[in-house]
């Protein structure tokens, strides 16, 4: 009876610091691989559209300004035509000379502006080429329509990388002591902390809209294996206030194929050590007795 109770209560002890192991492995892993960078793409996304509208807007005022100087134009050269007309002679030669410069000035823009394009073609070839790894245009129309802005982005991305924190410190410090029965009280403060913590976070990202089912599903199961790992563990420490791991370290047998003795302490070997004088002097003190008491023997038989 007593050595399957024995064999219950290590059962129980393996379970509680596998659930531990177990839990806090899957924090740090979750932690560091989805997490973190899953905040950080949040926060280039955020990026590229900022950047993509301020774009936006500078075009928009260069189209602007270009129409004020086209309408200003029109407006000076009717000025010019109208002043041109009202001259003599002298205005007609002008005009000879100002037709001729312009058909040599347009020559040369011609050429010029052949050789831009042709610049330009091939910058533009050169980026149709290059890869492009986000479409901003439609992820900015995507964010439209669903009616999320590039501070949601940030905001969601701080939110991802300080849970990603609390999730890596709270599955190593699990990981630490998952064998630790005198730290029972710390891995069950802990566990409920990220209860509470994974709770916050789930509400604020739900009000974002960025609320995922199935992070939400794996959040509550880990929640869960831990929190059960920590109540298990501090059943133990109330049943055995005096025990310090929850699984005892198997001992490595020794050359010979026994199992090797304990180490002793200071004490312990001090005692062992003075444990065969007191044995020979209470041996001598024996023999001192029995002779003693050999000789009185002697002597009464004598005097009879």
């Amino acid at each position: 009876m007593e050595t399957g109770d024995r064999f219950a209560k290590m059962k129980y002890a393996m379970n509680t610091r596998m659930f531990l192991l177990i839990a806090g492995v899957l924090l740090v892993f979750n932690a560091v691989t989805s997490t973190i960078p899953y905040g950080m793409r949040l926060f280039a996304a955020a990026q590229l559209v900022s950047e993509y509208d301020s774009s936006g807007a500078e075009n928009q005022v260069a189209e602007i300004a270009g129409t004020e100087n086209t309408g200003t134009g029109s407006a000076v050269e009717e000025v010019v035509g109208t002043e041109s007309a009202g001259t003599g002679s002298a205005a007609t030669e002008a005009a000879g000379a100002a037709s001729a410069a312009e058909e040599i000035a347009g020559t040369e823009s011609a050429v010029t502006g052949s050789a831009a394009e042709e610049v330009a073609g091939t910058d533009s070839a050169a980026s149709e080429t290059a890869p492009q790894e986000i479409d901003v245009a439609a992820l900015k129309s995507d964010m439209d329509k669903l009616g999320v802005s590039v501070s949601d982005f940030r905001r969601v991305g701080v939110l991802n990388i300080v849970m990603a924190i609390i999730r890596a410190a709270i599955g190593l410090l699990c990981v630490v002591f998952c064998n630790r029965v005198d730290k029972s009280r710390v891995t069950f403060i802990a566990a409920v902390t990220l209860a509470v913590c994974e709770a916050i976070f789930a509400i604020l990202m739900y009000f974002n809209r960025f609320l995922g089912l199935g992070s939400l599903l794996y959040a509550v199961l880990i929640t869960g294996v831990l929190l059960a790992g920590a109540i298990r563990m501090r059943k133990i420490a109330r049943e055995n206030p005096d025990q310090k791991l929850a699984m005892e370290p198997a001992r490595r047998p020794a050359p010979g194929g026994q199992t090797a003795a304990p180490k002793k302490s200071i004490k312990e070997r001090a005692m062992m050590s003075s444990a065969p004088q007191k044995e020979a002097a209470e041996s001598s003190k024996m023999r001192d007795e029995a002779a003693e008491s050999g000789e009185s023997n002697d002597g009464r038989n004598g005097e009879h």
